[in-house]
């Protein structure tokens, strides 16, 4: 969020406001749009880098120090555990709760209470989870499949942190269709060649047979 950058100020050493120039700290994406750094940005919109380098220069000549998240991205790719963790002092608190109600580590299942609550509020494709593992893990037990076509055409990070797509069976379905089109419009072309190569046959047909019988008229004449 732009509004919560860092300003760095720095000024020629003359003491003059009119020198000072002001500097942000912000995110931006990698090429290959799989990772999110931290550069030096001149504008409060952070669109134009302090040096070639991302601002990383500039912020480390300013500060002393390299930038934080300057080659490690912001965001990672690693799975987090979902498993709860037993914490003494929050049983101790929920010792002297007095009901357990809605605390995380006397739920009757293993799953940390955020984990549950991300879930809840996510899309979900539930199409191969079983009616058990949904009536012990969640409040229902009929399968969510209202995400699947989203999550079918979602991107995803490849290790290297390049982003790719996937071929879904949308897509496929897609080309199949296409291809099926191109079958019948080629028959359909075939088919009204042949019926005006047989259109022709039959008109040579029938002019032959005027043909012969006003020469058979004539020789009666």
């Amino acid at each position: 969020n732009n509004n919560n950058n860092n300003n760095n100020n720095n000024n020629n050493g003359n003491g003059n406001d009119d020198d000072q120039v002001q500097y942000y700290v912000g995110p931006y994406c990698s090429n290959e749009g799989g990772s999110v750094y931290l550069g030096l940005f001149t504008d409060d919109t952070c669109t134009n880098f302090a040096d070639s380098n991302h601002g990383h220069s500039t912020f480390k000549s300013l500060a002393g120090t390299a930038l934080p998240y300057s080659t490690t991205s912001l965001i990672s790719s690693d799975c987090v555990s979902c498993m709860e963790q037993e914490d003494p002092n929050r049983q101790n608190d929920e010792a002297n709760n007095g009901n357990g109600q809605d605390d995380d580590a006397v739920d009757e299942d293993q799953v940390s209470d955020q984990c549950e609550r991300l879930y809840e509020s996510a899309g979900k494709c539930e199409a191969h989870v079983s009616t058990s593992v949904l009536t012990s893990t969640t409040s229902y037990n009929t399968p969510n499949n209202a995400a699947c076509s989203y999550i079918g055409g979602i991107k995803f990070t490849r290790m290297n942190g390049t982003v790719e797509t996937r071929t879904t069976s949308s897509e496929l379905a897609t080309i199949g269709i296409i291809l099926l089109s191109a079958v019948f419009a080629a028959l359909a072309v075939l088919a009204f060649r042949l019926r005006k190569k047989l259109d022709g046959i039959k008109k040579e047909a029938l002019l032959d047979g005027e043909g012969s019988e006003n020469g058979s008229d004539g020789e009666l004449s």
